[in-house]
């Protein structure tokens, strides 16, 4: 059994290495092809388990494949997208109230109309993610889990922003089995057609997450309570995120196998009370059996509280499986326990491994199983000794899913893990226990929680603000991280085995590694998918120029923290040495105030002062026409503004920065506009660059013929939305430059996009994308700009 699970889970990771999935057919073929073989095999002579396991690995790697493809083919018609659908469905799950209106999951179950016209051909069924939006003056609806509704829609294909070291939202989706994204549009008529079931498990977890709400009110805690009560996170704030990823106790907050296998206990622990008080129970049945069914009905029921999502739906198989022994009435090894429940959530989810949680889990129950086999010490020891090889465990999949570590995560989670289970966890679910009896009881139940929860982030909050809390990494290859992988597991062996100190070697890559930087004469471009904004990184051999940062949503979303800060982390850059801001526009600025709070800036450079206060710690200069510097062998000029003239518009204001060595040259005219170009075009400044990106994001109101011609760019870049509002870059735009001869790419097909610019003109510049480097067939297949060069 624990062979067929291992084969079972190495078919199910190959699939996550595959750029385009194979086609069903082979799928199908091999598929046939494996139950074929095993049927033979009862027909040959024993001794062929390892071409079993092979077989169970195309089987496990099939069975993935067949589950990608059709979650891909489920997605939202192309020809659908950006229309306005009138659709009839469900509300999924518990919708989040935000500022802004609703966040709601939406099971489509048909579409009615398109663009106002009766559909009778295009069919779409499926899990959507929307947002409802609030209109001024127009209150919206109350949206209840588990409502159907007539909405009109506007959606897309599941879509993200695709930048080294960002996370990739696209996959989330994939996982979810989100078909597609959107927002309900405020313009038509929303119909409640039915409300939810009464004992529907979803409207049961909202009437308990707003008791919670309605008790605890506003406190600090009542997001954390709501979360581990009935996975209700939206509470939880930014901050206590924050707080929660510097200590490394994050997983606290999901409704884990180690949650579930001690409400299991619960139900376990009133047994043995009861056959304490009637021994004669022991004559009909045994207190194991009975504990095992109770604490099994507990652990499903807490389950069924969190959402029953698959991450719980693996923790409980998981817990069910433990336990499975004491319903038999004998004890199974724990390794097969596992394996088999690790073949079970593969059944049940071959994509599982996708995930975090899914290693979490396992990982950390079988290395629990483990380190249980050990000499005997004592129990503090013990303690000690789990909690620091769980930590260590935790390294490469830090390392592989966020690039950093929490120095102080140890320490936290010897105190917090045990505290929330032992104390918080209780607390919540006797507090829902005595909600139909008493709300007073519950009441104070779940007020001693939050107090709970209130001393424990006093402490956690003490160990984040410390010195180097938190460490990122640069974004190591596959190869490093299963070398870290090994090396973490070699540490992890018993005391006396050989080797045990070859793992200290597997773990250098995490101090060494180095990502590639150009070399002296050279420089690079990298254009950053920030969707519809800017946001640029130029760096040389030992420099760092960042160009505008994107922008930051009035709800949270910053394009600095989400984007800019990781693909700066993913480079091991944390030194900018200039941040220049074209000027005041959200979509340029908005993320640099996270940059100026998190990284150390030598020095700030924008048009307009005002937009930054003096309290920074960078020193604020404004750029100029005729500023010009010399950074290893690179020369960077700013060509305009010019403080002699008034421009009637911000853009027209803007910085324009021309960044070029002996061989090539670039050019950055952010968002100015045609009366700026033609100022640029009076000045008598060589405007020639091999690279420009396009202005105004490929507007209609700048690129004019005349700037295109002194510029003679070979290869434009826009830095663009997926299917903005805007339309950029507008088609007669793109129609000027490719009348030149320009090839033309966008971050919003391409994802970042980088150039690399060698120091001599007999090597071409390089042009390559994220989404042609690290794409996956879950990600959107756009225009390949695979080692472009500019002479082909």
């Amino acid at each position: 059994m624990r062979g067929l699970a291992i084969s079972s889970l190495l078919g199910s990771c190959a699939l996550i290495w595959f750029t385009k999935l194979p086609q069903p057919s082979w799928c199908f073929l091999i598929m046939s092809l494996s139950i074929l073989t095993l049927g033979l095999l009862g027909l040959l002579p024993l001794g062929r388990k390892y071409l079993v396991y092979i077989i169970c690995f195309f089987l496990s790697f099939s069975y993935a494949c067949w589950t990608a493809s059709s979650i891909l083919h489920g997605q939202l018609p192309q020809v659908l997208e950006g229309k306005d659908l009138q659709v009839i469905g469900s509300v999924q799950d518990l919708p989040e109230h935000l500022t802004t209106g609703y966040s709601f999951f939406f099971r489509v179950d048909q579409i009615l109309a398109v663009n106002g016209q009766a559909n009778l051909d295009t069919k779409f069924t499926g899990l959507v993610r929307l947002n409802w939006y609030a209109q001024k003056e127009v209150a919206l609806p109350e949206l209840k889990a588990g409502e159907s509704w007539q909405l009109l829609i506007r959606a897309k294909r599941p879509n993200g922003l695709s930048n080294l070291g960002g996370f990739d939202y696209e996959r989330w989706l994939f996982a979810e089995r989100v078909l597609a994204t959107g927002y309900v549009n405020g313009k038509g008529e929303s119909l409640r057609l039915a409300k939810a079931q009464a004992l529907a498990i979803d409207p049961i977890r909202e009437r308990m997450s707003e008791a919670i709400h309605a008790v605890l009110g506003d406190q600090a805690s009542t997001g954390l309570i709501q979360g581990l009560a009935v996975s209700a996170t939206a509470g939880i704030s930014k901050q206590q995120w924050k707080l929660l990823q510097a200590t490394g106790t994050a997983h606290l907050l999901s409704i884990s196998g180690l949650h579930i296998a001690m409400v299991a206990g619960f139900g376990l622990l009133p047994m043995l009370l009861l056959w304490r008080v009637y021994p004669q129970l022991y004559l009909y049945l045994p207190v194991r059996l009975a504990g095992g069914v109770v604490g099994a009905g507990f652990a499903t029921g807490y389950a069924l509280l969190a959402g029953f999502n698959i991450p719980t739906q693996r923790s409980l198989l998981m817990v069910l499986m433990l336990m499975l022994g004491l319903l038999l009435r004998q004890r199974l090894a724990f390794s097969r326990s596992l394996a088999f429940a690790l073949g079970l959530v593969l059944l049940l989810d071959p994509l599982a491994p996708w995930s975090i949680g899914f290693w979490l889990s396992f990982g950390s129950v079988a290395l629990l199983a483990l380190l249980s086999q050990h000499q005997p010490k004592p129990w503090w020891a013990k303690l000690v000794g789990v909690q620091l090889s769980l930590s260590v465990f935790l390294i490469p999949l830090n390392l592989g899913f966020f690039s950093s570590l929490s120095v102080y995560s140890p320490l936290a989670n010897l105190v917090a893990i045990p505290w929330v289970t032992l104390v918080v966890v209780p607390l919540i679910l006797l507090g829902i226990l005595c909600l139909p009896l008493s709300l007073d009881l519950a009441s104070q139940l779940w007020q001693l929680a939050a107090d709970a929860l209130d001393i424990l982030f006093a402490g956690l909050g003490y160990l984040a603000q410390l010195p180097n809390a938190l460490i990122y990494f640069p974004a190591l290859p596959w190869y490093g991280l299963a070398l870290a992988l090994l090396g973490v597991l070699l540490m992890l062996l018993p005391r006396g085995l050989p080797s045990r100190w070859l793992g200290l070697i597997c773990l250098l890559p995490l101090v060494i590694w180095e990502p590639n930087k150009p070399q002296l004469g050279e420089f690079r471009l990298s254009v950053l998918d920030v969707g519809q904004g800017l946001s640029t990184v130029v760096q040389t051999a030992k420099h760092v120029l960042v160009f505008d940062a994107g922008a930051k949503s009035p709800y949270g979303f910053d394009m600095g923290e989400v984007v800019v800060a990781p693909w700066l982390r993913s480079q091991h850059i944390s030194q900018i040495d200039q941040l220049l801001i074209s000027h005041g526009d959200n979509d340029h600025r908005g993320g640099a105030d996270y940059l100026l709070a998190n990284f150390q800036v030598k020095e700030l450079s924008t048009n307009q002062l005002e937009n930054f206060p003096r309290s920074i710690a960078a020193p604020l200069t404004r750029c100029e026409a005729g500023q010009t510097w010399l950074w290893d062998e690179v020369r960077f000029e700013v060509l305009s503004p010019h403080p002699e003239l008034a421009y009637t518009k911000k853009n027209n204001q803007a910085c324009v920065l021309k960044v070029s060595n002996a061989a090539y040259a670039l050019l950055l005219p952010s968002d100015i506009e045609k009366s700026t170009e033609q100022v640029l075009l009076s000045s008598g400044k060589d405007l020639r660059a091999d690279v420009v990106l396009m202005p105004h994001h490929g507007s209609k109101t700048s690129s004019s013929a005349a700037f295109l011609q002194a510029v003679t760019p070979q290869v434009a870049l826009a830095s663009t939305g997926y299917l903005n509002r805007f339309h950029h870059p507008h088609p007669t735009i793109l129609a000027r430059y490719q009348a030149l001869g320009t090839k033309v790419f966008n971050t919003a097909e391409a994802g970042a996009i980088t150039v690399e610019f060698p120091k001599q003109r007999s090597a071409k510049p390089i042009i390559f994308s994220y989404r042609d480097q690290y794409g996956k067939f879950w990600n959107r297949v756009q225009v390949s700009t695979k080692e472009t060069s500019l002479d082909k």
